[in-house]
């Protein structure tokens, strides 16, 4: 078993790279989540007056709505950074400028001149361009040389694993065609941190702390802005960069941002970079079965990037709802459309208000997605019960009523009784808090595999839901295994494997911390079924000690010849595998 050699704490570097001449690629400071439910948003306190959460998850339903611990949105969006204008000026400008165009075209500038300069965001501003490499009192000028994100990230690309469902392989060589470009700060842009947890935000005029970083799925799922920082961010998990308010538009970049290279994200309703290929919009990552972190590019519901708008966008379906059942963006409304996660409908552009419930019809309400006064409202199903809701979903209490509805549907939850009866939540805590639970369905073989299961496929196992419960949930019977963070619940056996399932490799490091210089950021090994005593290939069914249950090769001191990656441990009187890095 090889063990991760990529794991986000080796690639975190102490602070923010601001050019890659000075500090080289940025890194990825933020753990992946390696489970089976969509990726959970373990962002920071919620701070506004409504229940959604705003990050994303680079899973089937793109967004995520987090874990909210009261009803009030997360503003914590992944968000922004642009090109300065290096084009010619045909107009007369207001003032001379260095490759950033502060006045007024009378023509087309180089592509970059779309939009119009405001007060709020002419060069040198908080969130706007750098003029002449310099910024407003507290900002600093920020820039990386283009590149693509798997040369920014150091990863390599991957592609589904035939042999192993869920897992993907090296592309070797890579694929030129499947690399995505990394526009963060391609050009330059005035940054100044911020705590997107903070009850009261602290970026001043013109300008809202979101922690939004391009539209790749893959920095989303990382964390937005935090992949750019090492180990200790300013705010830590809440660490985000003040960004220029904008005012979204269905068919447009908004209104706002000051040219083509931004567009207004709705979630924040703050400028973000615009996109540029298609794989921006479908870039997310893998995991090999080895360990590797990996580019992958999401292939079902894909979505495309939409130059007039400058945002990725699914084809959408013409006839979706609000509140229909959906596995991707592609399913519901063009444009405005977007797929929750627990697989319901919802669609931007309603105005939030006393007939908020109304405008969406009749089985929905408006809300807003955060406390800005440009802030567009998200049509989503409404409800005054789980069951309301369906499959996958909680009815999130809306502190009051609104159309006749004191909830609306969305696919988070804190316990299993904010889910279905034949569901669970997949509540648990990380290292910062805790983290968004999911309500998936139940089982009740806890422990075994397959049809026992009570509910599992054949290549999944019940996994105990909590110490002692008599129900569980599927996850995949030869998930990662031996290390405190891998994907098992803190409370389940410590094994992490099924019944009569052992973790393959137990020996191969010591167990270090979570973070420690890249080691077990995964686990040591897999779970695979325990040997029942025949073993083929010269090995033994070891009956004792840490090895029990694994077929492994006899050695000692007089016979130490062990397969390729592996050792003799002399005082075991097997080999054992070797870690490499």
């Amino acid at each position: 078993m090889k063990l991760v050699s990529r794991s986000l704490a080796a690639l975190a570097f102490g602070t923010m790279c601001l050019t890659v001449a000075a500090c080289g690629s940025p890194r990825m400071v933020v753990p992946p989540d390696t489970g089976t439910t969509p990726m959970p948003d373990v962002g920071h306190a919620d701070t506004g007056p409504v229940g959604m959460d705003a990050g994303r998850d680079a899973g089937a339903a793109m967004v995520d709505a987090g874990h909210d611990a009261a009803a009030s949105p997360d503003l914590g969006m992944d968000a922004v950074v642009v090109l300065p204008d290096v084009g010619t000026d045909v107009g007369t400008d207001a003032a001379s400028d260095a490759n950033v165009d502060v006045g007024t075209d009378t023509a087309v500038d180089g592509g970059h001149d779309a939009n119009t300069i405001t007060a709020c965001n002419m060069p040198s501003l908080v969130g706007a361009h750098c003029a002449s490499g310099t910024c407003a009192a507290g900002a600093t000028c920020a820039a990386f040389a283009p590149m693509t994100v798997q040369a920014a990230f150091g990863l390599s690309q991957g592609s589904p694993d035939p042999a192993h469902t869920g897992y993907s392989v090296l592309e070797s060589p890579p694929v030129v065609s499947e690399s995505a470009p990394f526009t963060a700060a391609e050009g330059t842009l005035c940054a100044q941190t911020c705590d997107v947890s903070a009850a009261t935000d602290t970026c001043g005029t013109c300008t809202r702390c979101a922690n939004v970083l391009t539209q790749m799925p893959l920095i989303a799922a990382f964390g937005g802005v935090r992949t750019i920082y090492g180990t200790t961010p300013p705010f830590g998990a809440n660490t985000g960069l003040c960004r220029l308010d904008c005012s979204w538009q269905l068919a447009s970049s908004g209104a706002g941002c000051p040219d083509s290279t931004m567009t207004c994200d709705a979630f924040s309703s703050t400028c973000i970079e615009a996109c540029t290929t298609d794989n921006e919009c479908n870039t997310t990552y893998g995991i090999t079965y080895n360990g590797d972190l990996v580019t992958a590019l999401i292939t079902t519901g894909a979505e495309h990037c939409d130059h007039t708008t400058g945002r990725c966008e699914a084809n959408g379906n013409p006839t979706a709802t609000v509140g229909r059942s959906c596995t991707s963006n592609d399913q519901c409304a063009p444009r405005s459309g977007v797929c929750l996660n627990g697989g319901l409908c919802a669609e931007f552009g309603c105005m939030p208000g006393p007939l908020g419930a109304s405008l969406c019809g009749s089985n929905a309400i408006c809300l807003p997605t955060n406390t800005s006064p440009t802030a567009v409202g998200l049509c989503l199903r409404a409800c005054n019960t789980q069951a309301d809701c369906g499959p996958g979903n909680s009815c999130r209490s809306l502190g009051g009523t609104v159309g006749g509805f004191a909830g609306y549907c969305i696919g988070t939850c804190n316990t299993d009784t904010d889910c279905a009866p034949t569901e669970t939540c997949t509540d648990t805590t990380g290292a910062t808090g805790p983290v968004a639970g999911r309500c998936v369905p139940r089982c009740t073989g806890v422990g075994l595999v397959g049809a026992a299961s009570g509910g599992c496929t054949a290549t999944q196992y019940c996994a105990a839901d909590h110490t002692g419960a008599a129900y569980g949930r599927c996850v995949d019977a030869d998930a990662f295994c031996g290390a405190v963070n891998t994907m098992a619940l803190p409370a389940a056996d410590p094994t992490e494997c099924a019944t009569n399932y052992v973790c393959d490799e137990t020996l191969a490091t010591p167990h270090l911390a979570t973070g420690a210089a890249g080691r077990e950021q995964f686990g040591d090994g897999h779970c695979t079924p325990a040997c029942t005593g025949t073993c083929t290939g010269g090995r033994t069914c070891v009956t004792t000690g840490p090895l029990t249950g694994l077929c492994r090769m006899p050695c000692s001191v007089a016979t130490p010849t062990c397969p390729t990656d592996q050792t003799c441990d002399t005082t075991l009187g097997f080999c054992v595998e070797v870690a490499t890095m």
